[in-house]
C-alpha cells in the first residue's frame, strides 16, 4: 500500500439494517430501551429500511373505510419511526439513523384483489394494486403529512422513500393475477408515478431521495423501470418521465456453479448485476442517479440447496461478508444490507450469541465510521497457496485519528478447503505523527477467534441434535433449524458461547519502532477468516498535521478530598490535558498535562467549585475541548455505613441508633428530637440530600421528618436560626423558617411506604427543593446565609437515612454537597 495516495472516501456501506414489520420498532417491543439502544448494539448502522410502512397486512393496516369514505390511522407508522429515531438519538441530541421508508404495500381494504394470491408466500403484505388510484394517492399524501407534521419538514427531507421490495420477484410478491406478468410491471410503473406525485405534493422535489424496490432481474424491469422515469409517460401527470434519484437491486449467494463464489455465483453474478444496472442508468443521464446498492444481500441457500434463513454462522460467512465489502467499495456502493446477525431474540432487542459476520462488520466498520477515511491503492503480488483462495485487502486512512487500518481476508467457495495462505502487508511513505514510534494492533475473525459457531457445531453434534428439514446445516437461526429440545440446550449454553462470539484480537498490541519511511507485518490466514491490522499513530508522510478528535464522556466524581475526572478514550491521542476554570466557559488553565490515561484525580480540601475540560494530545497538535463538568467540588459529607456514628453525628435529643445500616429514632414522644452533622458550618452554597421514611404516625398528620439547614449555632432547635424542610405522612413538605412557613407543597411521595429522596440545593438566597429527583418548590429568603445540618424528627416519626440511595445531582453540581 501507498499512504501518500488518495482513492476516494470510504463508504461506511454496512450501515442498513431492516425491519421486515413496523411492529419490530413499536412501543412494545422498545419499551424500557435507553437512546441509541440500536447505535450500542450496531455501531455501524445509519439506515433502518421500513419494509411495511403503508400497511397490507392485519398487524399495520392504516386504511379504513366507513360507507366508502376512507379513514386513516397512522399512529403505528408514526410510533415506529419515532422509535426508529430514537434508536440513533445520540447525547447530544441527534438522529444517527435514519429511516428508509418503504412504500406501495397496498392496504386490505384498498386492494383492488385483497385476497389470496395477493398475499405474497411469505406473508409479508398485500401486493394487489388499488382498487381507487386517487384514494391511494390521497392516503400516501395523508400518510407523508403526517409524517411531516410529527416530525418536521427538515427531519423528514432527510430520509428516503422507496416503493416496494422486489417487485419484480416472480414468486409473485407483486402479482395480482399470480405471474410475473407486463401487465403487472406497467401497472406497477403506474403506481410508482401516483405514489412519486404524492409525495412530491409533501416534500419538496428538490429535499425528495426516491427510488423504486430494490430489482431482481437488471435485463427485464430493471432496465425498464429506470427507462421509464427518463423517458416514459408519466401515468399521473400524463407528462415524460418521473422523479427517481435512488436505485437499489437485491443479491443472493446461491449454490451451483460456485458455493459462495463472489467472482461467479451461478446464473446470478454479482458483478455481472452490478455492471449491468451501472450501464442501464448511465444511459439516461439527465437522472443522474448512482447505483445505490443492495438493500436485500443474504447467502439464499448452501452447498446442498438447503435454504438459509439468516446466513451462515461462522467463519464462512464472516469471510465471504468480508469479500463482499470489498467488491463493494470497488464498485462505490453506498451500502449492502444483511439479514440478520444474532441467534435469537429481535431486530431491537437482540439475544443469544452474536455471529462472525457480525464480528466482521465491526472490522469494516472501524475502516469507515469516522466518515473522512481515505482510502489507499492496494498492490497485490504473488500467489496464493491454494489456486481456489481468494486472497484481498481493503486500506484506509483515518487522519482523526493518525491510523492506518489494513482489512485482509482468504476466503474460498467451498466450506471444506481450508488452507493457511501467508500475507505481508506493506505500507510505504509513512511518519510516526507521534515520536518513533507507533503501535500495531491485529483483530481476527477465524474458526478460533471472534466465532462461537465451530463449538456449538460440535456439541450440537455430540449431542445428537439434528437440523430441520430443508434448513442449511449452518444457519444462524438457530430457532428456526433445530428442534425444541435441541433449541433448550443451545439456551443453555449462551452465557459460555458469549465468552467466544466476543471480538477478540489476534495477540496484544505491540509498540514498534518505525525505521524510515516504510514498515510491514506478516500475519496468516487461515481459509474462511478476516483480519484488521491497524496501524495506530502512523501517518502518510505527505500528510499535514491534523488534531485528534475532542475526548467525549468527561464525567466529575468527588469525595470529600478528591476530584475523580475520567472520559473516553481518543483514538491516536498519545497524552491528554486536564484543565479547569473558575467560571463556565472558560478561559481555562491546564493543571495536569501528559497524562497517559484515561482518567485524573486532583487532591483538594478547599471546597472551591471549578469547571473542567479535558483535551487529547497527538505529537505537537491538540484537540478541542471535551464537554465541560462543573461547577465540581468536594463531597463535603457522606455517610456510608452510619457504623461510627458517634464520630459523624452529635446526638442533640431523642434515642437514635443503627439497624440494618438505617440511622433512626423512635422514641413515641412530643419533642423535636435530633442529630446533628459534626464538624459541618460555615458555608453558604450547597445541595444536601436525604432519604426519609416514617414508619409509625401515633399522632397523624402532626407528625413529620425532616432536616433543618443554615442553623447559626449548631445546638439551635428549629424555632431558633435556619430552615426546616419536613415531610408529613402524606406527602405534604414545608420549608420553614423559624415560625414563618415559606411554602407548603404536596408532593407524589409517600414516606409511610418507602424512602422519599429530599434534596435542598441553596444558592445565595435562592433554595431549589426536590422529592424523589423532581423540583416540587422554589422560595427565596435571605435570613440565614451560613449552615449547618440537622436532621429532626417529632412525636415518634422516626428518621432513617441509608448510604448509596441518593440520586445523581442535578447539573450543574453544587458547590458543597451533603449526602445521607
Amino acid at each position: 500500500m501507498d499512504a501518500s495516495t488518495n482513492a476516494g472516501t470510504i463508504r461506511s456501506t454496512e450501515g442498513a439494517m431492516i425491519a421486515w414489520d413496523l411492529s419490530n420498532f413499536s412501543n412494545q417491543n422498545t419499551v424500557g430501551l435507553p437512546d441509541g439502544w440500536f447505535k450500542a448494539v450496531y455501531p455501524w448502522a445509519n439506515n433502518i429500511i421500513m419494509m411495511t410502512s403503508t400497511g397490507g397486512r392485519s398487524t399495520n393496516d392504516m386504511y379504513h373505510e366507513i360507507a366508502g369514505t376512507p379513514y386513516y390511522n397512522f399512529n403505528p407508522l408514526l410510533e415506529s419511526v419515532g422509535n426508529v429515531l430514537r434508536a440513533g438519538k445520540d447525547a447530544q441530541g441527534n438522529f444517527t439513523i435514519k429511516p428508509v421508508i418503504a412504500l406501495a404495500q397496498i392496504p386490505y381494504e384498498l386492494a383492488l384483489n385483497p385476497s389470496a394470491p395477493s398475499f405474497n408466500p411469505f406473508g409479508v403484505n398485500n401486493v394487489s394494486q388499488p382498487k381507487d388510484y386517487t384514494k391511494y394517492y390521497n392516503y400516501i399524501q395523508a400518510l407523508a403529512q403526517a409524517l411531516v407534521n410529527k416530525f418536521g419538514l427538515t427531519e423528514v427531507e432527510s430520509w428516503s422513500w422507496k416503493l416496494y421490495t422486489e417487485p419484480d420477484n416472480n414468486l409473485g410478491w407483486w402479482a395480482p393475477y399470480g405471474t410475473n406478468t407486463t401487465s403487472n410491471r406497467d401497472e406497477y410503473f403506474k403506481l410508482y408515478d401516483y405514489t412519486n406525485a404524492a409525495l412530491q405534493s409533501v416534500i419538496p422535489s428538490n429535499k425528495l431521495v426516491v427510488g423504486p424496490g430494490n430489482m431482481l432481474n437488471e435485463t427485464t424491469w430493471g432496465s425498464q423501470i429506470i427507462a421509464h422515469a427518463a423517458t416514459g409517460t408519466n401515468a399521473y401527470t400524463g407528462t415524460t418521465g418521473t422523479q427517481m434519484n435512488t436505485f437499489t437491486f437485491s443479491w443472493y449467494a446461491r449454490h451451483g456453479a460456485g458455493y459462495y463464489d463472489l467472482t461467479n455465483s451461478g446464473s446470478e453474478n454479482l458483478q455481472t448485476r452490478i455492471n449491468s444496472f451501472q450501464s442501464s442508468l448511465a444511459q439516461y443521464p439527465q437522472l443522474n442517479v448512482a447505483l445505490t446498492g443492495s438493500d436485500e444481500t443474504a447467502m439464499y441457500d448452501d452447498e446442498n440447496g438447503n435454504a438459509y434463513r439468516a446466513g451462515d454462522g461462522g467463519e464462512v460467512g464472516a469471510s465471504w461478508y468480508a469479500g463482499l465489502y470489498k467488491r463493494a467499495q470497488d464498485n462505490h456502493l453506498a451500502r449492502v444490507t444483511p439479514w440478520f446477525f444474532w441467534t435469537t431474540g429481535s431486530l431491537t432487542n437482540p439475544a443469544g450469541n452474536k455471529s462472525a459476520m457480525y464480528n466482521a462488520y465491526l472490522l469494516t466498520n472501524m475502516l469507515g465510521a469516522s466518515g473522512t477515511a481515505n482510502r489507499l491503492s492496494v498492490n497485490t503480488s504473488g500467489t496464493v497457496s491454494n489456486p481456489g483462495d481468494e486472497v484481498q485487502s481493503v486500506a484506509a486512512y483515518d487522519p482523526t485519528a493518525n491510523t492506518i487500518r489494513v482489512l485482509v481476508y482468504n476466503h474460498n467457495p467451498s466450506r471444506s478447503t481450508n488452507v493457511n495462505e501467508p500475507v505481508t502487508v506493506a505500507l510505504n511513505n509513512v511518519a510516526a505523527s507521534n515520536g518513533s514510534n507507533y503501535v500495531l494492533r491485529q483483530w481476527r475473525v477465524d474458526s478460533t477467534h471472534s466465532n462461537f459457531y465451530p463449538t456449538w457445531l460440535n456439541e450440537k453434534a455430540s449431542m445428537g441434535i439434528p437440523t430441520n428439514s430443508g434448513v442449511a446445516t449452518n444457519d444462524f437461526d438457530l430457532y428456526q433449524s433445530i428442534p425444541l429440545w435441541g433449541w433448550d440446550f443451545y439456551l443453555s449454553r449462551i452465557p459460555y458461547y458469549n465468552t467466544l462470539s466476543n471480538l477478540q484480537k489476534m495477540q496484544t498490541d505491540q509498540t514498534v519502532a518505525l525505521a524510515g519511511s516504510s514498515l510491514s507485518a506478516a500475519v496468516t490466514l487461515p481459509g474462511h477468516s478476516v483480519a484488521l491490522l491497524e496501524f495506530v499513530g502512523v501517518n502518510p508522510s505527505n500528510a499535514p498535521a491534523t488534531s485528534p478528535k475532542a475526548p467525549t464522556g468527561l464525567a466529575a466524581a468527588t469525595t470529600s478530598s478528591q476530584v475523580d475526572l475520567s472520559w473516553n478514550a481518543v483514538s491516536g491521542a498519545s497524552s491528554y490535558t486536564v484543565k479547569r476554570s473558575l467560571t463556565a466557559g472558560g478561559p481555562y488553565s491546564a493543571m495536569g498535562s501528559g497524562i497517559a490515561g484515561t482518567s485524573y484525580t486532583i487532591n483538594d480540601t478547599s471546597g472551591t467549585q471549578y469547571y473542567y475540560v479535558v483535551s487529547a494530545v497527538s505529537g505537537t497538535t491538540e484537540s478541542a475541548v471535551s464537554n465541560e463538568v462543573g461547577p465540581v467540588s468536594v463531597v463535603l459529607f457522606q455517610d456510608t455505613t452510619f457504623l461510627n456514628t458517634a464520630a459523624n453525628w452529635s446526638v442533640d435529643q431523642g434515642t437514635w441508633s443503627v439497624s440494618n445500616g438505617l440511622y433512626q429514632e423512635t422514641v413515641a414522644d412530643s419533642n423535636m428530637n435530633r442529630t446533628t452533622i459534626k464538624n459541618i458550618s460555615n458555608f453558604q452554597d450547597f445541595s444536601a440530600s436525604v432519604d426519609i421514611r416514617i414508619d409509625s404516625q401515633p399522632f397523624g398528620s402532626n407528625n413529620w421528618a425532616g432536616f433543618l439547614l443554615r442553623k447559626t449555632n449548631m445546638n439551635d432547635s428549629v424555632t431558633d436560626s435556619g430552615y426546616l424542610v419536613a415531610i408529613q405522612p402524606n406527602g405534604t413538605v414545608g420549608i420553614n423558617r423559624g415560625t414563618t412557613n415559606l411554602a407548603t407543597v404536596s408532593t407524589l411521595a409517600n414516606p409511610t411506604t418507602g424512602f422519599v429522596r429530599m434534596k435542598v440545593v441553596a444558592r445565595g438566597p435562592v433554595f431549589d427543593l426536590y422529592a424523589n429527583g423532581r423540583k416540587v418548590a422554589t422560595v427565596q429568603d435571605s435570613t440565614f446565609t451560613l449552615w449547618g445540618v440537622t436532621e429532626y424528627e417529632k412525636r415518634n416519626s422516626p428518621l432513617q437515612s441509608v448510604t448509596h440511595r441518593y440520586l445523581p445531582l442535578q447539573n450543574p453540581i453544587e458547590s458543597k454537597d451533603v449526602r445521607v
